[in-house]
């Protein structure tokens, strides 16, 4: 018996270090299957199974190398889904800073695409010299400038203040904020400009009336989107601007818009009719709960220093930034004494609105035109390629000027342009 003791003692060992070789075994085995395994599904495309598998297994062979390459993999499908916070949290799990720089950017880039322009600019600004980053920022921050914008006309005081802010001393925000508090002031008038109006004529989608030098054009539905335009006619003297002009001018466009026609003589009383303008543009947005907004000034012949004139006031008095002044049959070649001034022209320049100057004759060799350039302002020369629009002056309703200034597309078979200090779409 006691020969047989150790016997069993040798057994036992043996068979206990046989199990533990098999288990090895079996695990290296397993391993291996495993392993083989996540390379056909790494091989199928199947990322994420082969990194799930490959991760459980980092100490064997290649895996920690194939796990990390697989989940680049896997966060690039994502990436492509949008699906930009998992695929960030894969990257950071395994530290790939160059390829999360390419998820951070692809996800500022799709808010940019999709208007999401704060999340786009807090994402691009981090990013700082990453790709184009600093340009696409600028972009966002546009964008979200124009987003403010939009609240503002829709009166949405606390959310247009938070968007200005959020853009900081971005062009002329201190200007919407300014106009903002003024706007928050004005209650519905109790007098009714209509009333005391002659009713010209119902178009398909407004109204024109009369009141002694202007006419004026009420669409019947005014919202938010409704812009404001005003048009101040030229001469010296008398009345040049017709019922039957205005009224022409509708025939082909009828805008979503608050406009103002002044009927003559554009360089007299130019104060008194800006500010009357404003009054009437102040009193019609008010009374339907919108902003002032898109504001468009225009001008023939003489009438174009008051448009300019006009441009200026707006932005430096009531704190409103029209998006372009349009002078037709222009008058910039001519020396008057009612061209903008040295500080007008710093404040034109300032308020971003863009000058579009029609006239085959002007040329920017002209000491006015070059003054509006030299000073900064956003300058658009563009030239009748038809000799019947001589006068455009008189025939810029027919001729489309208006619907070109609208629109910003000046180019076609009747007009070519010269832009001066504008890069990108202007009217963007």
């Amino acid at each position: 018996m006691d020969k047989q003791k150790p016997n069993i003692k040798k057994t036992a060992v043996f068979l206990a270090v046989s199990l533990i070789i098999i288990s090895i075994v079996v695990y290296i085995t397993t391993i291996h299957l495993d392993y083989k395994k996540a390379e056909t599904l790494e091989e199928s495309g199947d990322y994420k199974a082969a990194a799930d598998i490959y991760e459980n297994h980092k100490y064997y062979r290649d895996s920690d190398e194939r796990f990390t390459q697989c989940s680049i993999s896997y966060a690039y499908e994502l990436i492509d889904e949008n699906k930009f916070e998992s695929a960030e949290e894969i990257l950071r799990k395994i530290d790939e800073v160059e390829t999360l720089c390419y998820c951070e950017y692809k996800e500022a880039e799709y808010c940019l695409n999709t208007e999401q322009y704060e999340k786009a600019f807090d994402i691009f600004t981090v990013l700082g010299d990453y790709e184009n980053s600093r340009e696409l920022a600028e972009k966002s921050l546009d964008g979200l400038y124009g987003q403010a914008q939009k609240e503002l006309a829709k009166l949405n005081y606390d959310e247009a203040e938070r968007l200005f802010e959020s853009c900081g001393d971005y062009k002329d925000c201190d200007k919407f904020m300014a106009y903002m508090d003024f706007r928050k002031e004005q209650i519905p008038p109790d007098k009714d400009i209509i009333k005391s109006s002659h009713h010209m004529v119902k178009l398909e989608k407004g109204d024109i009336y009369y009141v002694r030098d202007f006419y004026y054009y009420i669409p019947d539905a005014i919202d938010e989107n409704t812009k404001c335009s005003i048009y101040f006619a030229g001469g010296g003297g008398g009345v040049i601007l017709t019922y039957e002009t205005v009224r022409s001018y509708f025939r082909n466009f009828e805008p979503n818009a608050i406009m103002v026609f002044y009927m003559g003589s554009g360089i007299n009383n130019i104060d008194y009719k800006i500010q009357e303008s404003f009054e009437i543009l102040n009193y019609f947005t008010v009374k339907n709960n919108i902003t002032i907004h898109d504001l468009i000034i225009t001008g023939s012949s003489l009438g174009c220093a008051t448009a300019l004139k006009a441009a200026v006031k707006y932005y430096d008095r009531y704190n409103i930034c029209p998006v372009a002044v349009g002078a037709l049959d222009n008058a910039c070649d001519w020396d008057i004494p009612y061209n903008l001034n040295d500080e007008e022209l710093k404040l034109l320049a300032q308020s971003g609105t863009i000058v579009c100057l029609y006239e085959q004759s002007t040329e920017i060799t002209d000491k006015p035109v070059e003054d509006i350039r030299d000073s900064g302002s956003k300058l658009v020369m563009i030239g009748c390629k038809n000799k019947g629009h001589d006068a455009i002056s008189r025939y810029g309703f027919s001729c489309g000027c208006f619907d070109s200034l609208w629109t910003g597309k000046f180019d076609s078979e009747e007009y070519k342009t010269q832009s001066f200090n504008i890069t990108g779409d202007a009217w963007s």
